[in-house]
């Protein structure tokens, strides 16, 4: 509630005090070219560009030379709200004077640059507490914007058009060198007629490829003709197969006389002898026409190697000229590539120079002309409602905010509280039943000054305890003689309030009860009902005292009490020993209940020694006092040693304070219930 408090009251003294602020908005369309994208790549880098562009346009809104240019052209610089104090304000920067530098950090500070969501439409406002200065502070930079981006754009075209101007003088005189090079070389190498020539040797040359083909099939048809003559000469038979020898009448009737003749031979040869002058007659004709023979078929050869040689001269004669006509051919084509390189020059620096010619016509047009992409749509107007503070809003505002941390502060201090607060802590983080809880009460509301219940006792202390006695009635199902051990985690939980006062209610009910203090070390029951400290239990556990001499009575009906005894220097060794074991077998059997109050279980051992032996164990945890862990290590050690832990008795709950905890628990009208009234 204080953080509550505290929070919403600063917001509203923050919102009651504060200067109204009036502001003035102006609303301006920044174009830009957008020429049509010839792919989706062109697409996506035109959009990447746009959106470059339009964020350079946003910060230019805001840059100091447009502020100053605004300040300057508007007279605000002038007005007391930018020049008051400056002699005061951080020194110049970037060479302006510290009043201008002040002003314009100041415009800045009340200048908003606001993009409208998917179009160029940007709002520019401007706050003051003066709503004729939020007007014209807004007016101001726009127009200062509008005029800068004119002037830049002016400035620029005037740059590319005096770039243009120097490009296109040497642009002309490129033109004018390609031109005169080509020309020159026309005139050098009759280029003219250049086309002609190299059409005219094509046409030769295919009709010389032609004639060489059939020179070559005709000296090799020659060639071979020429090969079997050679090689048949000595053969008949071969030279018979010659075609030249078929075709020659002289040699086809020297071949006939010789056959003739050589059987004419044979013949004789039969008859007569090689002497006989018919057979040397023969013989001298034979040998004759062998001999003409021999010659003709040598006017064959020497015909045959005739046509094979002017086969032979009228191949290479053709093959020559066509090489020559090939290198001929080589050589226009290396001057056509040089004259169609200069032509080409000559060409494109004909048609730069017109592209160059026509864009510095068109840069003089837009030089003469000043446009802007960035225009007024909506002046701004004069504020008439201050817009903050918002009353309201800002109380709402603080009054959520405040709620927020308050509860946040709450929430968190719960989080990291893990003090066992109420019988859900018990049941969720012990993990164990909560027999009852005994609120927290004063001294002075008992007549007998003890936090002892009896019949004038506070009704919810004393209704606390009848419900904890109903509770440790229903959790021992045995008969006979039950033992109940009342122990806690550490000291100051009250375990000594609570085995007391349920060891009376269970007196009023008509058990026969005896109240053992078992803390050796810091015995308490003896000052809760104002009797001797001895003889009491360690002085029967040291064989001092009989049982029946240590029990005495407490002053209240059925119960009856054996305190502590004389301290003893060893009381975890009397606890265990066996004599302790039979003094609480007798006074089991002699009593209905015998409620021990034990030391707490963090401290000593004490108590893991007698929850063994007890019929069950009870839990007091102090509420608010002790964390979970540490009642959750001090509840397994119980039930390490085979202690039957019944349940929690949750001590000390302020149930009036914490309502939050024990809404579901108590209500102050129970109490009427509890007291009959």
């Amino acid at each position: 509630m204080a953080t509550f408090l505290v929070i919403f009251g600063l917001a509203a003294m923050r919102t009651f005090s504060a200067t109204p602020i009036y502001e003035a908005t102006a609303e301006i369309l920044i174009d830009v070219d957008s020429p049509n994208p010839a792919s989706l790549q062109e697409a996506v880098q035109m959009n990447r560009r746009a959106l470059d562009y339009f964020q350079t346009q946003y910060r230019l809104l805001t840059s100091r030379s447009l502020v100053r240019q605004a300040l300057e052209d508007s007279k605000l610089i002038t007005e007391p709200a930018f020049a008051a104090g400056a002699q005061t304000e951080d020194a110049a920067d970037e060479g302006d004077s510290a009043a201008t530098s002040v002003a314009i950090r100041r415009f800045l500070a009340a200048l908003t640059v606001t993009p409208i969501r998917n179009s160029r439409l940007v709002n520019v406002t401007f706050a003051s507490p003066n709503p004729a200065i939020a007007q014209r502070g807004a007016n101001a930079i726009v127009d200062a914007f509008i005029k800068q981006t004119a002037d830049l754009r002016a400035t620029a075209t005037k740059d590319a058009s005096s770039f243009l101007s120097q490009v296109l003088a040497d642009q002309k005189k490129a033109v004018e060198a390609s031109e005169l090079e080509l020309q020159k070389y026309r005139e050098r190498g009759d280029a003219a007629s250049l086309d002609d020539r190299q059409s005219g040797i094509v046409e030769r040359m295919a009709k010389l490829n032609e004639a060489v083909t059939l020179a070559t099939t005709d000296r090799i048809q020659k060639e071979n003709i020429y090969k079997q003559v050679q090689a048949a000469t000595s053969e008949d038979a071969k030279l018979a197969a010659v075609p030249a020898a078929k075709s020659n009448g002289t040699l086809q009737q020297l071949n006939e006389q010789i056959a003739s003749l050589t059987q004419r031979k044979a013949e004789l040869s039969q008859r007569i002898g090689p002497n006989h002058p018919d057979m040397l007659k023969v013989t001298e004709v034979l040998d004759l026409a062998k001999q003409r023979r021999s010659e003709e078929i040598a006017k064959i050869l020497a015909a045959v190697a005739s046509d094979y040689k002017a086969a032979v001269d009228l191949e290479r004669a053709m093959s020559d000229a066509l090489e020559r006509d090939k290198a001929e051919a080589l050589t226009l084509n290396r001057r056509g590539l040089d004259f169609g390189v200069l032509q080409r020059d000559a060409a494109t620096n004909r048609q730069l120079y017109d592209t160059l010619l026509a864009r510095s016509k068109q840069s003089d047009i837009a030089e003469q002309v000043k446009t802007t992409e960035v225009r007024t749509v909506d002046a701004a107007e004069l504020p008439m409602v201050p817009s903050r503070p918002q009353h309201f809003k800002d109380l709402l505002y603080g009054f959520l905010l405040a709620t927020v941390l308050a509860l946040g502060l709450v929430f968190s201090i719960e989080a990291f509280d893990t003090r066992i607060k109420s019988p859900e802590d018990v049941t969720q983080r012990l993990k164990i039943a909560c027999l009852g809880m005994v609120p927290l009460c004063d001294t002075g509301e008992f007549p007998n000054g003890r936090l002892l219940i009896d019949l004038k006792s506070p009704d919810n202390f004393m209704e606390a305890f009848r419900s904890l006695r109903t509770s440790v009635l229903f959790s021992s199902a045995e008969r006979g003689g039950r033992s109940l051990l009342v122990s806690s985690t550490a000291p100051g939980e009250g375990k000594t309030l609570v085995s007391c006062n349920l060891a009376m209610a269970l007196a009023m009910a008509g058990r026969r009860v005896l109240l053992v203090d078992a803390d050796m070390r810091r015995p308490k029951v003896n000052h809760t009902f104002n009797c001797d400290l001895s003889p009491g239990l360690s002085n029967v556990l040291v064989g001092e005292t009989q049982v029946e001499s240590a029990i005495r009575p407490s002053g209240h009906d059925n119960l009856f009490l054996m305190t502590a005894g004389t301290l003893p220097p060893n009381p975890p060794e009397l606890l265990g020993s066996s004599l302790f074991v039979e003094t609480l077998q007798t006074i089991t059997d002699q009593f209905d209940w015998v409620v021990i109050d034990s030391p707490p279980v963090r401290a000593v051992s004490d108590a893991t020694v007698i929850a063994h032996l007890t019929t069950a164990v009870v839990f007091v945890v102090g509420s608010e006092m002790t964390a979970a862990t540490s009642a959750r290590s001090a509840l397994d050690r119980l039930q390490a040693t085979q202690g039957k832990v019944s349940g929690v008795v949750l001590n000390r709950v302020q149930l009036r304070r914490h309502g939050y905890y024990y809404g579901r628990y108590y209500n102050r009208a129970d109490e009427k219930y509890y007291s009959g009234s």
